[in-house]
């Protein structure tokens, strides 16, 4: 089994990525598993760009395959994001219906 690095200090991403991957052939561990215990500056201009950023800085440090996301945050932050985003998709895959009548 692989180690998959989450680029993440947080212990609740790091169980949400457990379960994301379980059944697959991947062993999560999160910076502090490997005595990492600094976190990138994340100077980028976008959550992309930041995500990008702390994968590379885990990476390198680790030589490990690396995941990281800059979106979690939106949803804890923003009231009702999630709920906004999911009406937005369901809007999509409704208009989608529409036009394969």
């Amino acid at each position: 089994m692989a180690d998959l690095l989450l680029a993440s200090q947080n212990p609740g991403k790091l169980a949400e990525m457990r379960q994301l991957v379980a059944g697959l052939p991947f062993h999560v561990v999160g910076p502090r598993d490997l005595g990492i215990m600094e976190a990138p500056e994340e100077t980028g201009k976008t959550f992309h760009e930041n995500a990008v950023l702390k994968a590379r800085y885990y990476a390198g440090r680790s030589g490990l395959l690396t995941v990281a996301d800059d979106f979690r945050f939106m949803v804890d932050v923003i009231p009702n994001f999630a709920l906004y985003i999911m009406g937005a998709m369901a809007r999509r895959i409704r208009g989608m219906g529409q036009v394969m009548k």
